[in-house]
């Protein structure tokens, strides 16, 4: 029997054969020395306590646990809107991406199914409803440095971005999608595009030039379907649906942190003002918050408040954190505070 692990954080190596032995009779764990831990293969991947694991060619079981028995975030409703799925103004048909404005006082969402983009208020009030012929299936939203809303399209396989005058004008991309389903924008105006059906993030410079990507057909990260990417304080961020892997993409590595999912409606990432990560786990009902690092830290754990949660934004309001969640299947927009 050859037997290969792989500890979080370090290259696959084979296990010692001394470590399979049979062994006749009763025997604790302390019976038994452990195998020693192989060094961490990247210092960012983590530290001694938690650390991504480096991505490898190697064969992954079709079972995938994710972070189990985490403590509940200490969260308190400010408001939601929504409930009934509909196409009125105050109703929503399988909502997904949302974000917040720069400057924390704006929220928009994508209520794909009505094939818009609405905007609220951070208290809640109704403000506008962004619509037109170019969108239709609008499944993320984020705004750049300058305030301009970006909008990404599945179906029309674009980026839109809403002129001063209301116009919906594409971004003239030199590359091509294949159902994208998430996008983020950096400090510098900078696109990174969860290309699903490419299987890759694509970054892409506020004019459309493509400047490089992560993946790529027949790569980790495309068999686990990429559904959203981050552009986070130093580092990029994406999470695949099909495996509930985050990844690191500077580092290469990951981790599974969420409920494997359909890359329709898959999990979602933000981030917090301290580099704090936020995901979305649609099949269990919940949103994690991470370390920077990546390192689970808690879960919402309010029985019965959501139901299939994928969009999920987060801004600074004062000396507190504000989330937003757009609940996919419940047809709701919630926003809550996180208690420090």
């Amino acid at each position: 029997i050859r037997l290969l692990w792989q500890p979080p954080g370090s290259l696959p190596g084979e296990l010692s054969s001394r470590y399979l032995l049979p062994t006749y009779g009763t025997v604790e764990q302390t019976d038994v020395a452990l195998p020693p831990a192989p060094p961490l293969a990247d210092a960012v991947l983590g530290d001694d306590s938690f650390a991504l694991t480096q991505a490898a060619q190697v064969w992954h079981p079709h079972l995938r646990i994710p972070p189990a028995n985490l403590p509940p975030l200490p969260l308190e409703r400010l408001w939601q809107t929504g409930g009934t799925c509909g196409s009125a103004p105050e109703q929503f048909a399988a909502p997904h991406g949302a974000a917040f404005s720069p400057a924390g006082d704006k929220l928009y969402v994508a209520d794909t199914g009505n094939r818009r983009v609405v905007v609220y208020s951070v208290d809640g009030a109704l403000e506008k409803v962004i619509t037109g012929d170019p969108l239709q299936e609008p499944v993320d939203v984020t705004v750049a440095p300058d305030g301009t809303l970006l909008i990404l399209d599945a179906a029309a396989q674009s980026i839109f971005r809403l002129e001063a005058g209301g116009e919906l004008t594409p971004v003239p991309l030199q590359t091509g999608f294949y159902h994208p389903r998430g996008l983020d924008v950096d400090t510098v105006g900078n696109l990174a595009v969860a290309d699903t059906g490419g299987g890759r993030v694509a970054i892409v410079e506020p004019d459309g030039t493509q400047a490089g990507e992560f993946g790529g057909q027949g790569s980790l990260l495309a068999r686990g379907q990429p559904v959203d990417a981050l552009a986070g304080e130093g580092v990029l961020w994406a999470v695949s649906a099909e495996d509930g892997r985050l990844w690191n993409l500077n580092s290469g590595g990951s981790m599974t942190v969420v409920q494997p999912t359909g890359t329709v409606d898959g999990p979602q990432l933000a981030e917090l003002a301290d580099g704090r990560l936020l995901v979305s786990d649609p099949a269990r009902s919940t949103f994690l918050l991470l370390a920077a690092i990546g390192e689970p830290l808690g879960q919402f754990a309010y029985a019965g408040e959501l139901a299939t949660p994928t969009g999920i934004a987060a801004t600074r309001i004062g000396d507190g954190d504000v989330i937003a969640v757009a609940d996919t299947r419940a047809c709701t927009l919630s926003v809550w505070r996180l208690a420090q």
